[in-house]
């Protein structure tokens, strides 16, 4: 954090004028805000030791060279920073690919500025919080280390007794500072059991101070554990069984477990001292598997909302869609009521790249087998000449990214629907065939119709026709190129590397 208390977010996103506007958004609320356009360059920013960093609000789709979740992992081995993934992906296996990189929350970007902006203070508490958990676990692997070192030292210490019983008051004296002092709850038991050998309960002979403390049980040396802690045979956890195991077999374990009657969770170490004498010793985790049940709480109300926005912008495509129709129906003007169909009906097509897209259960790599013949199926039946037009699809299982998907989605739509407005005016019937193959390194989509043709005087770019100028720009948005044939109706090919 900067020395006058204004974080600094670090910006990666490869569309500089959706860059702009977060930024502006993210300024406007008081960050200080860096930029990215490229992987490698947010990489080297935050290898620059100078440059001062709070957050990084990472995007995953960033043009060629390294992408989001490759820079994500640069970055975090660089340095310890919070880390928000922003994305327009929702599908669950690019979700899941983000979910191996340590990072703090995955936001849609149709989402809100108000969701944005929450899930960036949420993503500052989380890592403040794991950062406490850290430095607890840290204190605690430390003690148990240090519990590790004095019971070896103690074993050295005995056998040495052995052979030097000169030495045997000073060791006990060393041996019951150590208990009596040391921040580790520890305490020597003797095992009770019934007459069919079974454990039923168990003696708690030594207790040092710090089991007082920890446990809440004061002067429990000389009782049985039922008096000590009544209740305890009733604990959901058997407790007297497990230590059962150690006490009579010999059986070394380590677990972590709620006690209901404390009310507190613990690590514990216990180990049979010898035949029916076992020792407890363990540490106060409570507020760390609360900081954990935290974190697991949180992150599956992120799922939640997830969940609830893919369901909002399916249904606000729709609202879209219906509400240009309503305007269409209520303009007289035949050119604004065109434009405003036209519109509709693109939205609509939109949403139904939506589902077929952002809902399958794929992600970073799509097949067009899967994806482009029910599109085309979907476009079709939307027209009531549909049942007049023979539609035939041809695709390969050809795999390419879900961007570039997008990107021909939306030029199969503008394709279909001039063919199904225009291209059988005045006839009963026509055909419509869409192919796609690769070969050669490269991908080759043809759209073709028996129709009535294209004017010779037509051009893909023409800006008089605002469809073909957005197929125009699509095809160059994917590097691709485009050739129109005018022999026995109207022809496209596309081709470009996958």
């Amino acid at each position: 954090m900067g020395r006058t208390g204004q974080k600094t977010i670090l910006l990666v996103e490869d569309e500089a004028l959706i860059a702009m506007y977060e930024a502006r958004q993210l300024e406007g609320e008081g960050y200080r805000v860096i930029t990215a356009s490229r992987g490698e360059k947010a990489v080297a920013i935050v290898s620059d030791e100078g440059t001062e960093i709070d957050l990084v609000l990472m995007d995953i789709d960033l043009g060629p060279g390294m992408d989001g979740t490759e820079a994500a992992v640069e970055i975090l081995r660089r340095r310890d920073v919070p880390l928000v993934f922003l994305s327009s992906h929702t599908e669950k296996e690019i979700v899941r690919k983000t979910e191996v990189i340590t990072n703090y929350g995955y936001v849609v970007k149709d989402s809100s500025f108000t969701v944005l902006d929450a899930s960036i203070k949420m993503a500052f508490k989380l890592f403040e919080a794991r950062k406490s958990i850290l430095d607890q676990k840290m204190e605690i692997e430390v003690a148990y280390e240090e519990m590790q070192v004095t019971n070896e030292e103690l074993v050295t210490t005995q056998e040495g007794l052995i052979e030097q019983g000169k030495a045997l008051d000073q060791s006990e004296a060393v041996f019951r500072s150590l208990f009596e002092k040391g921040p580790i709850g520890t305490a020597y038991h003797r095992m009770v059991y019934d007459g069919s050998g079974k454990p039923v309960d168990y003696i708690i002979l030594d207790a040092n101070r710090s089991y007082e403390e920890l446990t809440g049980s004061a002067a429990p040396c000389g009782k049985r554990v039922t008096e000590a802690f009544p209740g305890i045979e009733d604990d959901p956890f058997d407790w007297i069984g497990r230590y059962g195991e150690v006490a009579k077999h010999g059986k070394d374990i380590r677990f972590q477990q709620y006690f209901r009657l404390t009310d507190r969770w613990y690590d514990i170490v216990a180990y049979q001292n010898k035949p029916d004498h076992f020792v407890t010793a363990f540490f106060d985790i409570t507020d760390r598997k609360r900081a954990e049940e935290k974190v697991e709480r949180l992150l599956r109300e992120k799922e939640l909302l997830l969940k609830e926005i893919h369901h909002r912008v399916k249904n606000n495509l729709g609202l879209i869609s219906s509400l240009l129709q309503v305007q269409a129906e209520a303009v007289e003007a035949t050119e604004a009521k065109k434009a405003l169909v036209e519109a509709s009906g693109r939205v609509t097509s939109l949403g139904m790249l939506y589902d077929r897209l952002y809902r399958s259960e794929t992600m970073g790599s799509v097949s067009m087998a899967a994806y482009i013949p029910a599109l085309v199926r979907d476009i079709a039946s939307s027209y009531p000449s549909r049942a007049t037009v023979s539609v035939e699809t041809r695709v390969d299982d050809i795999a390419v990214g879900a961007k570039t998907l997008s990107s021909l989605g939306i030029i199969v739509n503008e394709l279909m629907t001039n063919a199904m407005k225009y291209a059988f005016a005045g006839r009963d019937g026509g055909r419509i065939a869409v192919a796609a193959s690769e070969a050669g390194g490269l991908v080759r989509v043809v759209f073709e119709d028996d129709g009535v043709g294209l004017p010779e005087s037509f051009e893909a770019g023409d800006p008089a026709g605002f469809g073909m100028r957005l197929v125009a720009a699509l095809v160059d948005q994917i590097d691709g190129t485009l050739a129109v044939g005018r022999e026995g109706g109207a022809r496209f090919v596309i081709e470009f590397k996958p």
